[in-house]
């Protein structure tokens, strides 16, 4: 049986996500990824308070709440990805340990200048936004590199279904119009 998961590009207008999009000449600076089409719960690695850069880690995030509700503006991307039921139980079993315990989970801060430079900077228990959605999907992609160096605009070399684009806000109203 086929699934159907979500991947989740944002670029905001905070100084990291202007950095990065600066570094990688992309629009997009942040991943997160979401189970459901609804996108009212989504995982991914950022502020855990969405008025402050630090502290960072493991977050679950909302269109609607947390940093996008903060920041309505935000411009999104959502990427299609069917994945089979054996992909989707793969994806849950890795992602439940970060929901039963996300404060075991950090942003991997020393790890943002080594990616940058193509270097795998591992460390237990810390991620980057996009490392993290590439280790959630781990086994249904390849990536051609380790998950480690994988940026958010790798996700466009897939050729995966674009649902939506444009800013969060309007995310709700798309999905009732569809």
């Amino acid at each position: 049986m086929e699934h159907k998961i979500y991947i989740i590009l944002s670029k905001s207008h905070t100084i990291m996500a202007k950095a990065v999009s600066l570094y990688t000449g992309r629009k997009y600076s942040h991943a997160s990824l979401a189970l459901d089409i609804s996108l009212e719960t989504f995982y991914s690695f950022g502020r855990r308070n969405p008025k402050y850069m630090l502290p960072a880690g493991f977050i679950t995030e909302g269109v609607n709440k947390g940093f996008f509700h903060m920041f309505p503006h935000t411009e999104i991307c959502v990427l299609e990805l069917t994945v089979t039921s054996e992909q989707l139980a793969d994806i849950k079993n890795r992602l439940q340990p970060f929901i039963d315990a996300p404060l075991k989970y950090k942003y991997n801060i020393l790890g943002i200048i080594p990616t940058m430079l193509g270097i795998s900077l591992k460390r237990k228990h810390h991620f980057l936004c996009s490392t993290f959605v590439a280790y959630l999907l781990y086994n249904c992609l390849n990536f051609g590199k380790d998950y480690e160096l994988v940026y958010p605009q790798d996700f466009f070399e897939f050729g995966f279904k674009k649902v939506y684009e444009g800013e969060a806000l309007n995310y709700e109203k798309f999905l009732i119009q569809h």
